[in-house]
């Protein structure tokens, strides 16, 4: 279920974590809860409430889709905004090395901070993906301007 509101990470599924992430699910944010305890986390995925508090189980039934239960923080999420045209093509689309060196691009934009730049894809990852998915990419940054120098799609 899509939101408008800025997605939120709570770390830790005790009595203050759990009530706070379904809290904010009943508001209609994306939730993503984040504890070391993995069985509590697979409890959690299965529907299992590991605490009590009056209503929690409840609430947690009835906003499943919008929390979301891991062991570890994930790396940035971003969007994908736009194609971009393939570029640095070799030859024709006759010619057998034209396929070999094709490089697609996708431009995409960061959820957390509406910055933008363009990873360099495979054919697979660009015609997989559409305008408006989320897609997770894993990428350095120069370490004085902050700029993407380095950047993958991850499966």
């Amino acid at each position: 279920m899509a939101s408008d509101r800025e997605p939120i990470a709570v770390i830790g599924t005790g009595y203050v974590g759990l009530v706070t992430a379904a809290g904010f699910a009943e508001l209609g944010s994306e939730v993503w809860c984040v504890d070391i305890d993995a069985d509590k986390i697979a409890r959690l995925n299965r529907g299992d409430v590991p605490i009590y508090e009056p209503g929690l189980e409840e609430s947690i039934a009835r906003n499943r889709e919008r929390l979301h239960f891991q062991t570890e923080l994930a790396p940035d999420e971003i969007a994908v905004d736009t194609y971009v045209m393939k570029k640095n093509v070799r030859g024709t689309g006759k010619d057998p090395r034209a396929s070999a060196q094709e490089k697609w691009l996708i431009k995409v934009e960061m959820i957390k901070d509406l910055r933008r730049f363009t990873v360099l894809s495979d054919r697979a990852h660009f015609l997989k993906h559409r305008v408006g998915d989320r897609v997770r990419v894993r990428y350095k940054e120069g370490n004085y301007t902050g700029t993407v120098w380095d950047s993958e799609i991850e499966d």
